[in-house]
């Protein structure tokens, strides 16, 4: 492509990943000199004031967080006809990008990024800031090994009341959503812990805990329960399904908490002869063995009523159309070894029905300082960085 500068300063080289609301541009800052990620918005996402002012919110809450594992946002532009977030750059590939790549994960270096990941999540829960996406697309592996968590465009500023995103609108991937994101209930620090350890379970087992093409078949499985992870230690794996209660009042207290739980059970755990198989959850047949020991302890009534109301909740969006592997919000920074098929800088990418977001229950945005509020995969890797190649 020849070369375009954006917004008087950023020089785009390559789109780095697309997604339903967003195109991710590896660039360079001309003022600095610095690599960036600029995250160009489609219209739909700046289009009236409502979504102004939220953006707005947005950078305001997520411009603070500044932490080792997670990807900096540096500054948003916004202009009447054209918008964008510009973010630190990470030459990596992202955890979706590796685990598809191969080699197998061993759980050493599954349990590393876990608590690379935790930390981050953490630090933004103090800041009050809730990420509502956590999945492997979400996390870029630097070239100093460290893990960082990227694309906080959907978080929830939750210590204001403030809602980043639409109110009752569902938002996230669904296969790593916690059962109360599914009902459309506000996201908690649970449910990232939630999202977390979906993340682990598909590191150590090859796939995602629960499989489906639908909300409705998610939530059928978070019900009844992931299956055990067999090529793991006992201990191990129980750490990890254990994260993964339907009740987020049962899952670890906060993200330390579970990511500790793993080092400890690990430490104490014999080496694992064999690797995690990398795969498809759309091939997983059946459940092995049921839920762990410790949910089977829990009233039969209470998981019974528990599962009775997520399926009521998830009716609307049976009926809805599913991809997976789909964003459903405003997306992240694919990574830089991702496939940079782009459109002229010009072009932002139009939204699909397929795209957009399920929104069980219509309602009007927020006015600033109420609400609360919740994406998938596409722009995250690489544009998001570290302190180390592009700033992060």
């Amino acid at each position: 492509m020849g070369e375009s500068v954006l917004f008087e300063r950023y020089r785009l080289l390559e789109a780095i990943g697309t997604g339903a609301m967003a195109r991710v541009w590896h660039a360079i800052d001309t003022r600095t000199g610095d690599e960036v990620a600029v995250k160009r918005l489609h219209p739909i996402a700046f289009g009236d004031e409502s979504s102004r002012r939220r953006l707005n919110r947005e950078f305001v809450a997520l411009r603070s967080l500044r932490h080792p594992n997670i990807v900096g946002v540096r500054d948003l532009e916004l202009r009447e006809d054209d918008a964008a977030i510009i973010l630190d750059y990470v030459a990596g590939p992202t955890l979706a990008d590796r685990m598809t790549a191969g080699p197998a994960l061993t759980p050493d270096e599954a349990v590393a990024i876990a608590a690379d990941t935790a930390a981050a999540l953490e630090y933004a829960h103090r800041s009050g800031v809730i990420h509502r996406d956590v999945k492997p697309a979400n996390i870029v592996l630097g070239a100093d090994g460290r893990a960082l968590l990227v694309d906080f465009g959907i978080a929830h500023a939750d210590a204001a009341g403030t809602a980043i995103t639409a109110t009752n609108q569902v938002t996230g991937t669904f296969r790593y959503m916690a059962p109360e994101q599914l009902r459309g209930r506000p996201a908690t620090p649970a449910s990232d812990v939630f999202g977390l350890a979906a993340v682990t379970y598909e590191m150590l087992g090859g796939r995602p805990p629960f499989a489906g093409s639908t909300p409705l078949a998610v939530a059928e499985a978070q019900v009844t329960g992931a299956p055990p992870i067999g090529t793991i230690p006992a201990p191990l794996d129980a750490a990890v399904r254990g994260a993964l209660d339907l009740d987020p009042a049962a899952r670890p207290p906060d993200a330390r908490s579970f990511a500790e739980a793993l080092r400890d059970v690990l430490d104490d755990s014999p080496t694992v002869a064999i690797a995690p198989v990398v795969g498809s959850d759309e091939g997983t047949s059946g459940r092995a063995a049921p839920p762990s020991a410790a949910r089977d302890r829990r009233p039969q009534a209470v998981v019974i009523g528990a599962a009775a109301a997520l399926l009521v909740a998830l009716v609307v969006l049976a009926a809805q159309p599913f991809d997976p592997n789909v964003d459903s919000a405003i997306d992240a920074v694919p990574s830089a070894s991702a496939a940079s098929a782009a459109a002229p800088p010009s072009a932002t990418p139009a939204p699909t029905a397929e795209d957009r977001p399920v929104v069980p229950e219509p309602a009007a945005d927020p006015e600033p300082g109420n609400g609360d509020d919740d994406d998938d995969d596409k722009s995250k890797g690489k544009g998001k960085g570290g302190k180390g190649k592009g700033g992060g």
